[in-house]
């Protein structure tokens, strides 16, 4: 008996330590927020999205921004009347698990950088899977780009974006300590 409970215990602190991953959606209308900036939250994580010009826009065909200039793509993120970008952070330690866009053309793409740090230039529509940590604050900044020199990127719509909560380290020393006294407990009985 004893040797299956140290595996039980193990398998129970593990599976405590990780959390689901929630999935944003920029077509449900949840991140459209009417204002440059504005915070929703999904099962406990707070993102809050901020646009360089006009407002942070989402409608069925994806998350945008729809800036002040006539003429403008009110989904996307595009280069019409300004080099649009977006920019998000989140109020607890995540990994960005990836990224879905849409829509994008032969002279749309999409920069995506961590902590203003070097930037992924995307291209393609697609889903891009990234993994990375960020800690609280840390920000995610989406600029669009011309991949063709001359010809205006017509905008990028964000379909959806995938994180994972990163548990805090009290919570981990707290089941460690849990399982360590169900050990103790075992043994004594």
């Amino acid at each position: 008996m004893k040797r299956y409970f140290l595996p039980m215990i193990g398998s129970i602190l593990s599976a405590g330590l990780t959390h689901a991953a929630v999935l944003f959606s920029g077509m449900d209308g949840s991140l459209d927020f009417g204002t440059s900036s504005g915070s929703y939250t999904l099962s406990d994580i707070t993102v809050t999205l901020s646009a360089n010009d006009g407002i942070v826009n989402a409608t069925s065909s994806g998350l945008g921004i729809n800036d002040s200039a006539t003429g403008d793509d009110t989904d996307g993120i595009d280069t019409i009347n300004i080099i649009e970008s977006l920019t998000m952070s989140f109020n607890v330690d995540v990994v960005f698990n990836n990224l879905v866009l849409n829509a994008i053309g032969t002279n749309d793409g999409l920069s995506v950088s961590f902590n203003s740090g070097p930037p992924t230039l995307i291209t393609t529509s697609s889903t891009t899977v990234f993994n990375t940590s960020l800690m609280a604050g840390d920000t995610v900044t989406f600029t669009a780009f011309e991949p063709n020199l001359g010809a205006s990127n017509n905008g990028v719509r964000i379909t959806s974006f995938e994180v994972t909560a990163i548990p805090e380290p009290f919570s981990a020393v707290l089941l460690g300590l849990g399982g360590v006294a169900l050990l103790f407990q075992r043994r004594r009985l």
